[in-house]
């Protein structure tokens, strides 16, 4: 009788050892894909805002041009406000 209980124990035992084993793995498994799943956000995340930046730079490119599309367009219908303006500058540095 005590050989088979012996054998019982260890069956039990062996048992345990791989629901735990198995269950590890599980943990680890889980693990993993969340971290996958972290890194596959904070790419997200870059690259929308990668992707915020170039659309403003963008935005901004364009302002700038039609700036200095308005300012040339200004100085060629009003002559006088070029002379104007350097005239003005060269009395500001006149004063420092």
């Amino acid at each position: 009788m005590a050989p088979a209980f012996g054998r019982k124990f260890a069956q039990e035992a062996e048992q345990k050892r791989a629901q735990a084993e198995s269950e590890r793995r599980c943990v680890a498994e889980l693990e993993a894909e969340m971290e996958r799943e972290r890194q596959e956000r904070a790419a997200a995340e870059v690259a929308e805002e990668v992707d915020r930046l170039a659309t403003e730079q963008a935005r901004a490119a364009e302002v700038d041009e039609e700036t200095v599309r308005l300012r040339a367009q200004m100085l060629a219908e009003h002559p006088w406000m070029a002379e104007y303006a350097v005239k003005s500058q060269q009395e500001a540095a006149a004063l420092f």
